[in-house]
């Protein structure tokens, strides 16, 4: 590989997650201003517990997503902005960017194992038969777990397979090569 060769796998991975990342950020960045610019955050808390007291049997997320919605939303704001500076990083060949692209991707997966588990526990918490027991209820909740379990275990290979890869030695010589270059001059 040429010193002036670059991955075409490296850089179609750093532009979709580059404009991925832009797009997340615009969308955090505007939804937390209409959350805390036009949401009555303190009303919807006394909802939440209201809700949670009057039912025992509303989801442990549905009573603790009111509770820390402005946390989640600055939260994902600021992931993606590092995602967008790690893959703009990773475009320009940068190895703490690659490094970090790998760090981002391994969280990913942890966070899918637990997204699972969530899943497993509200289901365990939740009874499966209410006072009326609803008509197709548990197909429903099985159905729904199988395909949330498709999906997140299919990003969880995907990202596998993107680790193996940015773990390359060709793509760990490419950002290598690069690092030792030197910055033209304006």
């Amino acid at each position: 590989m040429s010193s002036e060769q670059r991955s075409l796998l490296v850089t179609a991975i750093a532009f979709q997650a580059a404009v991925l990342s832009a797009i997340g950020t615009c969308v955090g960045t505007v939804l937390t201003g209409l959350l805390f610019t036009f949401f009555p955050l303190e009303q919807m808390r006394q909802s939440a517990e209201a809700a949670a007291k009057a039912s025992p049997i509303v989801p442990t997320f549905a009573r603790v997503l009111p509770l820390y919605l402005p946390s989640f939303f600055v939260t994902l704001t600021v992931c993606s902005i590092v995602s967008l500076t790690v893959s703009i990083g990773l475009l320009r060949r940068r190895p703490w960017a690659r490094f970090a692209f790998i760090l981002l991707l391994t969280l990913a997966i942890a966070l899918n194992i637990f997204v699972l588990c969530s899943l497993e526990y509200s289901f365990l918490v939740v009874p499966s038969s209410a006072e009326q027991p609803i008509q197709g209820l548990n197909t429903l909740r099985y159905g729904l777990a199988l395909v949330v379990f498709i999906i997140t275990a299919g990003f969880s290979l995907f990202f596998a397979y993107l680790i193996k890869k940015l773990s390359s030695k060709e793509v760990c010589q490419e950002f290598e090569k690069t690092n030792t270059q030197e910055c033209p001059r304006t």
